[in-house]
């Protein structure tokens, strides 16, 4: 019922003079403060003569300080203005004016700072000094204070009468950002703070503290519950971290941190919010994992979107992810100590039901990668890329640190639901049941049992593993989780080889093309997953050598390396490592031709489905999955090793096909997951299996024994020892042709010994009676071990005393071979004999006399030839002539070859002119060139190869003219072949700067010419990039890590000038330079602050100088950069020495303050901006 006009008048006039009463209560803003108590107490006077008429004010106040009774005079105002009614505020206007409610916001800032900050413990909140604007109305500290509970819950009854009034400005008051956090701060120091009592103190007044505690508890819990979560969760975040700073600035007050008691039960509070469920459905939903994330990311440094309303994170600082992903990792991973109050028997059940509400919620973020949004029951607003894919690398990390602190749980409640499909394709020691079928299983074809996973579980299987691989630093538990279950994943990687292999149907030539890339991808993502799981799981040989054998079904070898790893953390300490075996019927096929697609799903995947087929041979044990199943070792082999996949005579270095080069990543980074020993430890393997295929030979020499092709199939499945013999003979043969100088053993010794038991084995087999069926088998085995001998014969140097010793032991067992051999009359060929013959030649000589055998030549494409953007390949060369006869050779330019169209005049006399002595001939020679090539003469077509090689050999003159031009050359011809010579000359600069370990580099006379190569070779590619102009930011990141590699050369002289390159490219970019923004900053912080020579300094700080060319503040740069630009900058203009990079520091600060002055400030008025111009269009 609405109130009558005279009464309605009545109360606004009254509620207008409760408001007005503000102004004898807060001191003003232009008074002085030289007596700040005094002031206060003139304050309370004026505001109880007009406030308090029954005299119940004054009587309370009797007898208190002049800051408490303060206190109690906000109270009493804001509590007369709390019980306003709401219909006051519905006549047209608002209640307070914008004067009155800044007085008010002062007033609770009054309180708040007066009446809670001095009673709180030290490191809860602020400091009182830092949260007053006026520090001369300090307080001192009452935090001994006896009734401080008491006190401090009058503030918050008070605190939730604002928040409870019907006035939507008092509501304001109470909200994030504002006095909210205070609020919850009080709270929580009355419910959980130390009550700090003497045992002498009375006990009616100790009884009134600990009721004070419950009453804030239960107000504490209603008010958390009442929030939203994630701002109840930011709130806890903040006061938890206490008041001490995560980066300590040079200038910065060091404040205290938060006391034990207070992270205790901030942690508390966190982890009955993570599992309280959401809704009042029957089954509520739980969301506050994912509240946990938006609060997090919304303290972490980033941007956030002013439209939204729910306040989207548009981008979070790259730097600061994995270590903030870390620290909420371990919040969802420690269990809470309220979990352990409960009876003994409860204590794990209790456990497991927390456990396994967060688990739950965590699995829900593993989806996010591909919806890109959180689903909760209710709606809610999409979240931004950046935040989900923070929310999935959160994710990731809190399944490896489970799996670390609980490893039976973390594979109960992770492991098992996110790689789960593995387990129903393998077979577990002591399991008996049948195998589970999928959820939607179809059978399409007749001769299929059931399908164990679908297509799409299968898919997305693997794409989980393949996120959980890589991590830096990944669990142990689920290395060694993953490794069991791998070997279905070896069989998927062979079947996809075999399925390539068998597909060359030319009539679908776009399909199959299609296809191929589909396929390429997923064999890519298989052999990244073996190969992490190899080289992380142990660090042992042994158990590298281990792991593959077992993938190939081969038995375990006895061999031992003396070089073994003493890591405490090997696997192999452990436990042994063991994968489960495939199912013996386990097939995998294409998807189903008819079939659902689902909306997530990408229709053009080339997948795979695992069924269980009605035929009794393992997939392994067929003869045509042979030469697929070799050849998935031999890419296996190449993958995890791909620096030695290249011939001893590279000069470049490639990078590992798993690892992603920054500006971070060193040698040593790469080097340490790459296996070196691998490929020659599992060759020496396989020939101690052909040395134990022999024993049995002269164990029973029976005419039964021999070895056996492989039966049909549906007869008896052969022996495992026929298969390991089969398979380790072509095994060995493959890594023979394939791999190279890959199998060079580290220890020759034990290669030696092999070979001679192997050879003294072959020697008693043919000295006695040989059957028929045994003759053929020990000469191919004959055949074998001396191809193997001769491989490691032809890489034996005369200089090497200790290793032609050491293979010289073989000459006797050899010569006896031979004569048994021969004298025997055992069916020998004549290769087999002509190769025994060279081998002991050679062995006699010490490897003097090489062997004369026909072999492929191999071409590597040299330092100074222009080639194609591809990765390099060793190009065999067709049709090889033995003799031939060779021109006569040019001294400064390529010959010419027979046959060759002859040259055009022009280029014919600058060519000529190119072998003067004369300085300016040749230089005048170089500039004819370099007209011919911008205006794309047609007589430089076709020539680009020989032009080429001419103008990078003239980059080694001394002369600057000379020198120059050829510069100009390589700008002009890399305009019309960017490509190829952009990558050329980037290949070269990085090899020149990082030359390979343990050689000497092809080209590099002396540190001093190589330093002056390296700088020519930089001002030619930057000139190619000048050139190019809008065209530039395509070749962005090749040039970024070019220079980044040219930045940690041992040469200044050289990290100065990649800097100043990266500057120039800094110019050039302009806003194409958003994406590689942080890893610039990273060269600027590493040189600056780290590089002792003051010339890279310097270049380092013109660096930082190029972000702001501009007048204003580039859109492109995130704030973030900016502001560590400028602390960095700031510190060490501080600290810096060296007057040279001083100045250009200095410069830079002064540039970024008038960008900065340019983007807050309005541009000051002049007498041309206050013209007027008035044109008249028609005057007649």
């Amino acid at each position: 019922m609405m109130l009558t006009c005279p009464l309605f008048s009545t109360l606004i006039a009254m509620s207008q003079a409760i408001v007005d009463l503000i102004t004898y209560l807060i001191p003003q803003a232009h008074s002085s403060t030289s007596n700040p108590s005094g002031e206060l107490a003139l304050c309370v006077q004026s505001y109880t003569e007009r406030a308090d008429q029954s005299g119940n004010l004054s009587r309370e106040l009797s007898g208190k300080d002049v800051h408490e009774a303060f206190c109690l005079c906000c109270i009493d105002y804001l509590e007369k203005v709390s019980r306003i009614s709401s219909e006051l505020a519905t006549s047209g206007d608002l209640l307070f004016s914008v004067a009155r409610e800044q007085q008010l916001r002062k007033c609770l800032e009054f309180l708040i700072c007066l009446g809670v900050y001095p009673m709180l413990d030290s490191g809860v909140g602020l400091p009182l000094s830092m949260r007053l604007d006026s520090a001369a109305y300090n307080c001192p500290n009452q935090s001994r204070c006896p009734d401080r509970c008491t006190k401090l819950l009058k503030v918050a009854r008070c605190l939730i009468f604002l928040r409870e009034s019907k006035l939507v400005q008092l509501n304001r008051l109470m909200s994030p950002g504002v006095f909210l956090g205070d609020f919850i701060t009080c709270l929580v120091q009355i419910a959980h703070g130390p009550v700090g009592l003497a045992p002498t103190v009375d006990g009616q007044l100790l009884s009134e503290q600990r009721k004070a505690s419950v009453e804030a508890r239960k107000q504490l819990w209603k008010l958390l519950c009442d929030l939203p979560r994630h701002v109840a969760m930011k709130e806890l975040l903040i006061l938890q971290g206490g008041t001490t700073g995560a980066v300590k600035v040079k200038g910065s007050v060091q404040l205290p941190s938060a006391p034990r008691w207070l992270q205790k039960i901030c942690g508390g509070l966190l982890s009955r919010l993570l599992v309280r469920p959401y809704g009042y459905t029957q089954a509520p939903a739980r969301s506050g994992v994912k509240d946990l994330l938006l609060a997090t990311a919304s303290l972490a440094p980033g941007v956030i979107s002013s439209t939204s309303p729910a306040g989207c994170i548009n981008s979070l600082d790259p730097r600061l992810q994995p270590a903030v992903a870390q620290a909420v990792a371990n919040i969802f991973t420690t269990t809470p100590s309220f979990l352990i109050k409960p009876a003994e028997q409860s204590v794990g059940l209790v456990k497991l039901d927390y456990n396994s509400a967060i688990s739950a919620q965590i699995l829900e973020l593993f989806a996010l990668k591909e919806q890109r949004q959180f689903n909760n029951s209710t709606d809610q607003n999409k979240m931004s890329d950046s935040l989900t894919q923070f929310a999935y690398l959160v994710a990731l990390t809190t399944a490896h640190e489970f799996c670390t602190r609980y490893a039976d749980l973390g594979k109960q409640l992770y492991l098992s639901p996110l790689i789960g499909v593995l387990r129903r394709l393998v077979i577990r020691p002591g399991d008996v049941s049948t195998p589970a079928v999928a959820e939607t299983s179809t059978v399409p074809d007749l001769t299929d049992e059931c399908e164990l996973a679908t297509a799409a579980e299968l898919r997305k299987t693997l794409d989980v593993l393949r996120d959980l691989l890589a991590v830096p630093t990944p669990s142990q538990t689920v290395l060694l989780e993953a490794l069991e279950l791998s070997q279905p994943l070896f069989c998927l990687l062979v079947q996809i080889k075999a399925d390539s292999d068998a597909d060359t149907n030319p009539e679908f030539s776009a399909e199959s093309s299609q296809s191929t890339n589909q396929t390429s991808s997923l064999k890519s993502m298989l052999l990244g997953i073996l190969s992490r799981l190899l080289s992380c799981v142990t660090e042992s040989r042994s158990g590298h050598l281990h792991i593959i054998r077992q993938w190939l079904g081969l038995p375990p070898t006895t061999l031992s390396f003396g070089t073994q790893s003493t890591s405490a953390t090997d696997a192999l300490e452990v436990r042994p490592l063991t994968i489960y075996p495939v199912h013996p019927r386990l097939k995998f096929r294409p998807p189903q031709l008819v079939r659902v697609i689902d909306d997530q799903e990408a229709s053009d995947r080339s997948d795979y489905r695992a069924v269980l087929t009605r035929e009794g041979v393992s997939l392994t044990d067929q003869p045509e999955m042979l030469a697929p199943l070799v050849s998935v070792i031999i890419d296996m082999l190449r993958f995890v090793n791909p620096r030695q996949a290249k011939l001893n005579e590279s000069n470049g270095q490639s990078v590992p096909h798993f690892l992603t080069v920054t500006t971070c990543t060193t040698d040593r980074d790469m080097a340490k997951h790459e296996l070196p020993t691998i490929s020659a430890d599992l060759f020496i393997s396989l020939i101690a299996d052909l040395n134990d295929n022999l024993r049995p030979l002269i164990q029973r020499p029976s005419p039964e024994v021999g070895i056996l092709p492989f039966n049909e199939v549906g007869d008896t499945p052969v022996e495992k020892s026929t298969k390991t013999a089969i398979l380790s003979s072509l095994l060995a043969a493959a890594m023979l042709d394939c791999l190279g100088d890959q199998i060079w053993p580290d220890e020759p010794e034990q290669v030696v010994n092999l070979l001679e038991m192997t050879l003294s084995r072959l020697y008693m087999l043919v000295s006695g009676r040989i059957e028929a069926e045994m003759e053929e088998f020990l000469l191919e085995t004959l055949s074998q071990i001396l191809g193997i001998l001769a491989f490691y014969t032809q890489r034996l140097k005369p200089g090497e005393t200790n290793v032609t010793d050491q293979f010289g032991r073989l000459l006797p067992i050899l010569s006896d071979l031979e004569t048994e051999i021969r004298a025997n009359s055992v069916v020998a060929s004549r290769a087999q004999l002509e190769l025994l013959h060279c081998l002991r030649v050679m062995l006699a000589t010490r490897g003097a006399v090489n062997l004369t055998d026909s072999k492929v030549d191999y071409v590597q494409l040299g330092p100074t030839a222009l080639k194609s953007p591809s990765p390099d390949r060793i190009i065999p060369e067709a049709n090889h002539n033995l003799i031939e006869e060779i021109p006569p050779s040019d001294s400064q330019t390529p010959s010419v070859v027979n046959g060759e169209e002859p040259l055009d005049p022009e280029l014919e006399e600058a060519f000529e002119q190119l072998k003067d002595p004369l300085v300016p001939v040749r230089g005048h020679a170089l500039i004819s060139l370099s007209r011919l090539l911008e205006s794309r003469h047609k007589c430089t077509i076709g020539k680009e190869e020989r032009i080429f090689q001419v103008l990078f050999h003239h980059l080694s003159d001394e002369d600057s003219y000379v020198y120059l031009n050829a510069i100009r050359g390589l700008a002009a011809l890399g305009h019309s072949l960017t490509d190829r010579t952009l990558s050329t000359l980037l290949d070269r600069f990085r090899q020149l700067c990082v030359p390979v370990s343990g050689k000497e580099p092809s080209q590099q006379t002396s540190q001093n010419s190589r330093v002056e190569f390296i700088l020519k070779l930089g001002e030619a590619v930057m000139r190619i990039l000048r050139d190019l102009g809008c065209m530039a930011p395509k070749y962005r990141t090749q040039v970024l890590h070019c220079m980044t590699v040219g930045s940690k050369d041992t040469e200044p002289l050289v990290r100065a000038a990649s800097l100043s390159n990266v500057t120039e490219l800094c110019r050039l970019l302009r806003h194409a330079m958003g994406p590689i923004v942080y890893e610039v900053f990273c060269l600027i912080e590493v040189h600056l602050t780290q590089d002792h020579s003051p010339s890279v300094r310097q270049a380092a700080a013109n660096l930082a100088r190029a972000f702001f060319l501009e007048e204003q503040l580039p859109d492109w740069l995130a704030p973030d950069v900016i502001r560590d630009l400028n602390r960095l900058l700031s510190n060490r203009s501080k600290i810096e020495r060296d007057p040279c990079v001083l100045e250009q520091i200095e410069a830079a600060l002064g540039q970024l303050d008038k960008c900065t002055r340019s983007s807050v400030f309005l541009k000051p008025l002049t007498p041309e901006s206050l013209l007027k111009e008035i044109r008249i269009s028609r005057p007649f």
